[in-house]
């Protein structure tokens, strides 16, 4: 999710293949305002920011332009850049993708899930990593193959997904953290080796051995 300027909400929503824009106006301010802690849908004004996307997952703000990017993991393209409006953003490339007939056919493919921004620009999103058994048979994120990808950008231009960390199970967001800025979030105590994916930890970007559930720890 984001915000727009005026502090509407985007959500990215597959089942409308849309990015859908909840009006701020229209939102609650206050839990006295949802009788048994729930909100009249009836209340809420929604309508389409971004329309025709194939599996939108993700939606950020962009530092570079005040403009964003949108996600789909299934589609061609993966990544889209659009102006506060929801209308193509002038002279921004997209990030290709992959076409649900070729799903699962190329093992260096990749599926963008969440996404976030470095403040230069700098585009980073979750590979969620779909392998199929067969042609379209038996999809699903392929077991510890998740990934932290990032794209460059030149004048609006984006270059081509680079991995920068790898091995997680099923992972769906990225944040990026500036510390000179704010207080990042960061465990404390001792590091271990890796349970359900890298993460901080200075191991290799591969996963567990087992399907096992994952221990207390910093995996």
């Amino acid at each position: 999710m984001a915000l727009a300027p005026n502090g509407d909400l985007l959500v990215p929503n597959v089942g409308t293949q849309s990015v859908l824009r909840f009006a701020a106006k229209s939102l609650p301010t206050s839990a006295a305002q949802c009788p048994n802690e729930v909100y009249p849908r009836s209340k809420t004004r929604v309508s389409t920011f971004v329309g025709g996307l194939t599996f939108p997952a993700g939606v950020a703000q962009d530092p570079a332009c005040g403009c964003y990017a949108v996600s789909s993991f299934i589609g061609d393209p993966s990544v889209i850049w659009v102006t506060a409006d929801g209308k193509p953003q002038p002279g921004y490339g997209t990030v290709p993708g992959t076409p649900l007939a070729q799903m699962g056919k190329a093992p260096n493919q990749y599926n963008p899930f969440g996404l976030a921004f470095a403040p230069d620009g700098t585009l980073y999103f979750i590979d969620i990593h779909i392998a199929c058994k067969a042609p379209l048979v038996g999809c699903g994120p392929a077991g510890n193959g998740g990934r932290v990808m990032r794209v460059d950008m030149s004048n609006g231009q984006p270059t081509a997904p680079v991995a920068v960390a790898g091995g997680f199970d099923f992972p769906t967001s990225v944040t990026v953290c500036v510390p000179d800025k704010t207080k990042c979030p960061y465990p404390t105590g001792r590091i271990v080796a890796p349970l359900s994916g890298p993460s901080e930890n200075p191991a290799p970007a591969v996963g567990p051995k087992s399907d096992k559930p994952a221990t207390a720890g910093f995996g």
